[in-house]
């Protein structure tokens, strides 16, 4: 499929509200992979389907998980960060993703993943960054621009555990997990 068929695709499969926070990720992910000299197309092709199985049920995300065994139980609590595992598999069946770059950006955009590659690192950081989300000021976009890539994932992942920690929820081991992996490496 061209992006072009992709982008029609995902517009038909989401709501009007989902699918531009999608045109928003992949505008972040593509200015993000330019900074960065990543490959532009795979860093749009993993943002416009990052969502793709976003407004599915949680009994949905659960059911794929169980049909998939034990290796998703850290992920269904709570079960919204299921569907980017949910989206990996969608991208790959009905889209035709062979890419292992972006099926795994899609994987981990959420809760990010200690040592993800740099594709997988844009999504995360433009999922975040990206213009609809009314919490980040320019200030913060500027600092992820200036940042080195693993800096400006770092960046994001403190901010998500601050804010989950300042509000009594749970923060995901995979979020502490790279937070901690990306401070050891710089």
């Amino acid at each position: 499929m061209t992006l072009s068929e992709i982008t029609r695709e995902v517009a038909c499969r989401l709501s009007v509200k989902r699918f531009s926070h999608s045109l928003s990720v992949a505008a972040q992910a593509v200015k993000l992979s330019q900074i960065h000299k990543e490959d532009p197309v795979k860093a749009y092709t993993a943002a416009i389907l990052h969502d793709i199985a976003r407004e599915q049920s949680s009994s949905q995300w659960l059911e794929w998980a169980e049909r998939h065994g034990s290796d998703y139980d850290r992920y269904r609590n709570p079960p919204v960060l299921l569907h980017g595992f949910v989206g990996e598999e969608i991208a790959r069946r009905d889209f035709f993703i062979s890419d292992l770059d972006v099926l795994e950006a899609i994987r981990y955009h959420t809760s990010g993943f200690p040592g993800m590659g740099r594709q997988a690192q844009i999504l995360f950081i433009a999922d975040y960054i990206s213009r609809d989300r009314n919490f980040i000021d320019e200030e913060f976009r500027n600092l992820v621009y200036r940042s080195s890539l693993s800096g400006a994932a770092a960046a994001v992942a403190e901010t998500t555990v601050s804010y989950f920690r300042e509000t009594g929820r749970s923060v995901h081991r995979d979020t502490e997990d790279l937070l901690n992996f990306l401070r050891r490496k710089s």
